[in-house]
């Protein structure tokens, strides 16, 4: 009750904090398996349950080594990215928020394009993954990176977002002890936001 988190909640909190997914998978054969989400959410005055298509995906898995996807795709960031909406996952309601910003979901948390992924063992010491993507994303001027803007002391409102090609990579070391992994994700990209400040002048 001492500040607004995530949405208008400082004075009487908010029902606004909702979330639904309707996920299909299908093994086509042996090797390719195919599969989307669609998710709608409300967060404050983000979201509104509009339904999207949160990803989608073809899955072709040619061995442990590797395997290729392509359409729009979870980036692989920490360790939840990918399973975000699978709550088994984890015991906790919020995911550490420096990571997985749940306000700019709809622009960072998925790409179109095409990754290669696989595994590796490694005897006595685990097992090594890695993950690599390459594509791009659409930032909706509305959405939660526009929301912040205009909340900021000097609001900016988007008029327009040109966001470049994303590339994303991850390797992971899963240790021979129980529960115990290691990794290391990079994102990068360049994201240019055009808009206007409304400065009031005294005369």
């Amino acid at each position: 009750d001492e500040n607004n988190f995530l949405a208008d909640t400082k004075d009487d909190g908010s029902f606004q904090f909702d979330e639904i997914g309707l996920t299909f998978n299908s093994k086509l054969t042996d090797e390719l398996r195919a599969g989307l989400q669609f998710f709608a959410r409300d967060l404050g005055d983000v979201g509104n349950n509009e339904p999207t298509l949160d990803w989608a995906l073809l899955d072709y898995h040619y061995s442990d080594y590797l395997g290729a996807r392509v359409g729009k795709l979870r980036p692989p960031v920490g360790f939840f990215n990918q399973s975000r909406d699978i709550d088994a996952t984890r015991t906790f309601v919020f995911l550490p928020y420096s990571v997985y910003n749940d306000l700019f979901r709809d622009t960072f948390s998925s790409i179109v394009g095409a990754g290669l992924y696989g595994s590796a063992r490694l005897g006595p010491l685990g097992s090594l993954s890695y993950q690599a993507q390459i594509g791009s994303t659409v930032s909706p001027t509305d959405g939660g990176v526009g929301k912040y803007m205009r909340g900021q002391s000097i609001p900016l409102e988007i008029t327009n977002v040109e966001q470049g090609q994303i590339e994303v990579g991850q390797l992971m070391w899963n240790t021979p002890i129980d529960g115990l992994r290691f990794a290391g994700s990079y994102f990068s990209t360049q994201t240019v936001y055009e808009g206007a400040v409304a400065v009031p002048i005294t005369v």
